[in-house]
């Protein structure tokens, strides 16, 4: 019996300490972990330009360059990409026919100048007269100019560049037979380069002669470079109906090719403002607002006014400031006040 009563009794005050314990661990609050979200700091920008543009690289001034007279290719100087000078030989022709009528012209002069050395000595003396000395100093005359038509024609057959540019074509072969104006290689001026951009007829109008504007190149490594309005296209294209209009670059950077794409940004359209993506403003009935993170690092909201979009984002012209914490993801899971864990990124504006 009494074991019965000693049992009974320890069960009980071990049903106590379980209660106790089970009591204390209610009491503990498991606080939750604070909301992720992704953030940038504003910055603000002086070449933010409400109005961008597609543009592509083009050169200036390029020409096909063809052989002048038909012969045999002997031999070939420059390749593909390579940088030439200005008279800078590319290749050599062989023709047969003007290597002969140089040769021929060279034999004429040195027959025609020994009869003019003869008879000049011979005029001296009165043995000859003064029509006949007349006639021989004519055919020396003649013998000289046969002479440099042969060798500007002799000079011809070596091709040279026009103009200073890189080779973006060879498309003849050493060897290979050519004609007269058959196509060898084509050259660009590397140093010309200029951007083409398509203006739609809304905005051509605001487009001016010699305005200035900002060309960023994304292959470069969004390398930029100041350009200048060039001229602009008078009729516009059938489809589009968006005028051509050429850009001057004014500097050319390292590197640049034909063909690279580009975006413009109009100098008569730069603002001064804090760009941002424009799917984390959000509208409220008092007005456009984002989500920041305040110095005492809670969440909060900032009313902004909007100056405009551009080709990077929306332009704030007020309510936001140089080194403010901006939400940019997770705002949907924010509220006034709340304490949140943030990663900073650079956005793709």
């Amino acid at each position: 019996m009494k074991k019965a009563i000693v049992s009974i009794m320890a069960a009980a005050a071990l049903f106590c300490a379980s209660s106790c314990q089970l009591a204390k661990l209610k009491r503990v609050r498991v606080a939750p972990e604070p909301v992720k979200v992704t953030v940038m700091v504003a910055r603000q920008s002086a070449d933010v330009s409400r109005r961008s543009y597609v543009g592509t690289v083009e050169t200036s001034k390029d020409a096909v360059i063809s052989a002048v007279h038909g012969g045999t290719v002997k031999k070939i100087n420059v390749v593909r990409g390579q940088r030439v000078t200005a008279g800078q030989i590319l290749a050599e022709v062989h023709s047969p026919s003007i290597e002969s009528s140089l040769n021929a012209a060279k034999a004429s002069l040195k027959q025609a100048q020994d009869g003019y050395d003869r008879a000049k000595k011979v005029f001296s003396s009165g043995s000859i007269s003064e029509m006949k000395m007349v006639e021989v100093e004519t055919k020396l005359a003649q013998a000289k100019a046969s002479l440099a038509a042969a060798q500007a024609a002799y000079d011809d057959c070596a091709v040279k560049a026009p103009f200073d540019g890189r080779i973006s074509e060879v498309q003849v072969h050493r060897g290979e037979y050519v004609t007269i104006n058959t196509p060898l290689f084509s050259i660009v001026d590397a140093c010309g380069l200029e951007v083409v951009v398509s203006v739609p007829e809304s905005e051509v109008a605001g487009i001016k002669e010699r305005s200035r504007a900002l060309a960023v190149f994304p292959a470069l490594g969004d390398v930029s470079a100041d350009a200048e309005v060039k001229d602009k296209g008078l009729v516009a294209n059938n489809l589009s109906h968006a005028y051509r209009c050429t850009l001057r670059l004014l500097e050319t950077p390292k590197d640049l090719m034909c063909g690279m794409v580009c975006k413009v940004y109009m100098a008569s359209d730069l603002v001064h403002g804090i760009v941002i993506p424009s799917d984390i403003v959000k509208v409220a009935s008092f007005g456009k607002y984002v989500w920041i993170i305040d110095k005492s690092g809670r969440v909060n909201r900032r009313t902004i006014t909007m100056g405009g979009y551009s080709g990077k984002g929306i332009v704030v012209t007020s309510g936001l400031y140089e080194g403010d914490v901006i939400i940019l993801e997770g705002m949907d899971k924010v509220s006034v006040g709340m304490k949140v864990q943030t990663q900073e990124v650079k956005p793709e504006v």
